[in-house]
């Protein structure tokens, strides 16, 4: 390997290599190989009997083709490796098609594939890029050896739609399925769109991987606002349950709960709106698009997001019903009220769903001397009965509610008869 050689040359070959995107060495590399790349910059060889398959644009890593993953279309005379790695056509199948009607279809419809934003050559081609200049390279090699003549409609399509780094633009691939070495392919040769040579990649692919990150960004915002929206009532009762104070807690986020639930619509709605809008396409042109799995996962993801934001939100609505009433085993069973029997009604502030009153009630009925405890949320009041005027103790009572976050004081109002 010689050190004078010029960046971005196959140290094997000598022939310039084409540029690679960070989604191609997460695809197609071991774990151990991406420890060694560790963030270089590589490109891809394409020269067919050089056994390099990725090299560092400067040093000395060079990775061998057959360490790569996937075979390598351009490395391997096999007739059954791919040569389209998106819609898994093989060499054999194009010659077959050639050999049986002189001419072959695939070309056209791995092209309106493209226009449909279903490619996605990044993550499944070694090469990183679009497979249709080697589509067409061996659909031409087979009509030569079929004896086919090729009409003038029947010239390849470019390798590339970028310039080279000489100046050269759009070679055409020869039979083996090669660009010109001197041109970079290193743009998507199914877009119509201009693409930056230094950049490689696609613009309005990498737009649409940022929707669908802005939209995993919204979902998780949404999730985020939605228990917060409920904090008013989970919170307080997780607090108590490991001897924390909860006074003050549930009075914040349940005058912000209604701001918080706006908030999960808006994100819910964005997240929505990014993953299910139609790609941004120029007429005509041919955009690439995410993974289609890695899209599906996504829309499964903000969906079951949906179904945990709408948990969350009616969690206040429906606590009571987890928790139990008063008539569980925590509660004094007595079948009548005794003789010398007392009852005190407490107006309570600070409950803010069922759960608070389902949790007071419990505390309440453990107190000396309580026969029967209710504590209604919609009337915000608890009807204490105890066994006796003398066992009737409502600093107790007061305290009790303060310590779950609460406030009681002696209500004016009698209790229902």
């Amino acid at each position: 390997m010689s050190d004078e050689r010029k960046p971005g040359v196959c140290p094997s070959c000598g022939v310039m290599g084409k540029k690679l995107g960070a989604e191609t060495l997460e695809a197609m590399l071991t774990p151990e190989d991406h420890l060694r790349v560790d963030g270089q910059a590589m490109r891809f060889c394409r020269t067919t009997d050089c056994p390099v398959g990725y090299f560092a644009v400067e040093g000395e890593l060079v990775i061998d083709a057959d360490a790569i993953r996937i075979e390598v279309f351009q490395k391997s005379d096999s007739p059954e490796r791919l040569v389209c790695y998106c819609f898994e056509h093989r060499v054999s199948e194009l010659r077959d098609e050639v050999a049986r009607t002189g001419a072959s279809e695939v070309p056209a419809e791995i092209a309106e594939k493209c226009k449909q934003g279903l490619d996605h050559c990044e993550e499944t081609n070694p090469q990183g890029s679009c497979c249709l200049g080697n589509v067409n390279a061996v659909v031409k090699t087979a009509k030569a050896e079929a004896g086919h003549a090729q009409s003038a409609d029947d010239t390849p399509a470019p390798v590339c739609c970028a310039t080279g780094e000489d100046g050269e633009s759009c070679a055409l691939p020869d039979a083996e399925g090669d660009s010109d070495a001197s041109a970079e392919d290193g743009a998507d040769c199914c877009a119509t769109e201009a693409v930056d040579p230094d950049v490689g990649v696609n613009e309005m692919a990498r737009a649409e991987r940022s929707d669908a990150r802005r939209g995993l960004f919204a979902t998780g915002g949404a999730l985020l606002a939605a228990i917060a929206s409920s904090a008013c009532c989970w919170l307080p009762l997780t607090l108590v349950a490991f001897g924390a104070s909860a006074v003050g807690v549930a009075g914040f986020f349940e005058a912000y709960r209604w701001l918080f639930l706006g908030v999960t619509s808006v994100l819910l709605a964005g997240g929505f709106y990014l993953l299910y809008r139609k790609p941004r396409c120029a007429p005509g042109s041919a955009c690439a698009a995410p993974n289609p799995r890695l899209r599906r996962m996504n829309r499964v993801m903000l969906w079951s997001t949906t179904a945990f934001v709408l948990a969350f939100a009616a969690f206040p609505n429906y606590i009571g019903a987890l928790l139990g009433t008063g008539d569980d085993e925590d509660l004094p069973m007595v079948a009548a009220p005794s003789a010398e029997a007392f009852t005190q009604t407490y107006a309570i502030e600070g409950m803010t769903c069922e759960g608070c009153a389902t949790n007071l009630q419990r505390e309440i009925a453990k107190l000396p001397g309580v026969e029967q405890v209710e504590v209604s949320y919609p009337d915000r009041r608890a009807t204490v009965r105890f066994r006796s005027r003398a066992d009737a103790n409502d600093q107790a009572v007061d305290a009790t509610a303060q310590a779950a976050g609460y406030h009681a004081r002696v209500s004016q109002d009698p209790p229902d008869a």
